[in-house]
């Protein structure tokens, strides 16, 4: 577990994510455990997650994440209590930096536009989770880059 979370912190994808997260360079990666009191947290990991491995599934201050396990990028998240984002590999990046959520209006402008809200009536977001772990398996760090 301290190699996942050593990946998940260090990794160069992964840093304006987690300074919008607001998690501590300290913060341990835990495992997902269900719990009747997170009712978002199933739709990430069981709906649109439901072709992605259940290794990817952590919890990490208070967000879900979905994590590729070999190279620690972030590829997808749940925050609040219904509001989702996914790494859109294709297609239409973020247009706007203010999105309005279920969870209330959401100042993005510090991710990157492809960090994109999941609409939860597109069962095509299915497929673009699983687009986004794909492509974050492909995102090996090398040494130097994590030191940046």
């Amino acid at each position: 577990m301290a190699a996942i979370n050593d990946r998940v912190h260090e990794h160069p994808a992964n840093r304006a994510i987690l300074a919008w997260l607001r998690v501590s360079p300290d913060a341990p990666l835990r495992p997902w455990v269900e719990s009747g009191f997170d009712p978002g947290a199933p739709v990430l990991f069981y709906d649109l997650g439901a072709r992605i491995p259940e290794v990817t599934r952590f919890t990490l201050g208070t967000a879900n994440i979905c994590v590729h396990v070999e190279t620690g990028v972030i590829f997808a998240m749940h925050y609040g209590r219904y509001t989702f984002f996914v790494r859109r590999v294709s297609g239409a990046a973020r247009s706007r930096d203010l999105l309005c959520t279920l969870d209330g209006d959401l100042d993005v402008s510090t991710l990157e536009p492809h960090w994109t809200g999941v609409d939860l009536e597109d069962e095509g977001e299915v497929d673009t989770m699983f687009d986004a772990y794909r492509w974050a398996g492909r995102q090996v760090a090398e040494p130097a880059e994590r030191a940046r």
